[in-house]
């Protein structure tokens, strides 16, 4: 049975966060990038506590943890082991969820976004389209989702949203915040790139494969994808496939 990958970059990005401080040396996560471009990492069927193993997307905020998905599940934690489970005021799936100005924030099809301010009281948000959106984070003061036919939504309370011109009808998957920028990925090797979620950039990833995940981890950007792909970059405009990075 094929194993969404998803949940295990989840994991991956959760260790690395805890075991290094930005600008330390990471030969473990070379290692780990080298796994994943080459496909060599097989990832098991283990399952965390409470058999959590298939939330889509987690954050945590004001001493509450969240963790959506699949459908419109959420569950609710103040220590990461007692969990309470509800759901969202949405028949939609949800598949991101992120945290910023006391406010938490998921999103998912039909453009679903949801909000709340305890975690467990959700109030469903019109952001003005019926894109399936599939990522959101909070970054410099605001919230930005994006999702199928290029969709880029920015909001500071994630209640009124505006939709911006990403250049592309490509499906976008991806989204982080590093070094005074937010970066974008998705279908068709799509990179984008901006410094105040507004304006947006391309940047050319050499590849046509469908990227569905980018982090920024130990002081660099890591792009993942269909079939194993890895792409990182030190700056977010050059990107190099995950293995060159393998003696860092």
């Amino acid at each position: 049975m094929q194993v969404s990958m998803l949940p295990h970059v989840l994991l991956i990005e959760r260790a690395m966060r805890k075991k290094f401080q930005p600008g330390s040396s990471s030969p473990v996560f070379a290692l780990v990038l080298l796994a994943l471009s080459t496909q060599a990492l097989v990832f098991g069927q283990e399952r965390a506590p409470d058999n959590r193993a298939d939330a889509r997307a987690q954050t945590e905020g004001h001493g509450i943890q969240i963790e959506v998905g699949p459908g419109n599940r959420i569950r609710t934690s103040e220590d990461g082991f007692s969990w309470q489970e509800g759901q969202a005021p949405t028949l939609s799936s949800l598949y991101d969820v992120a945290y910023g100005n006391n406010i938490f924030a998921a999103v998912g099809n039909e453009g679903a976004a949801v909000t709340s301010t305890d975690g467990l009281n959700w109030k469903l948000r019109d952001c003005g389209t019926e894109e399936r959106l599939r990522a959101i984070t909070f970054a410099d003061g605001m919230f930005v989702a994006v999702g199928y036919e290029g969709t880029i939504l920015a909001s500071a309370d994630a209640t009124q949203w505006k939709r911006y011109n990403s250049g592309t009808h490509s499906r976008l998957q991806g989204i982080c915040y590093g070094l005074g920028q937010f970066v974008v990925v998705g279908w068709d090797g799509i990179i984008l790139t901006s410094t105040d979620g507004r304006l947006w950039k391309r940047q050319l990833s050499g590849i046509s494969s469908q990227l569905t995940h980018v982090s920024f981890l130990d002081g660099m950007f890591v792009a993942f994808g269909k079939g194993g792909v890895v792409l990182t970059s030190t700056e977010g405009t050059v990107w190099r496939m995950g293995a060159a990075f393998a003696a860092r």
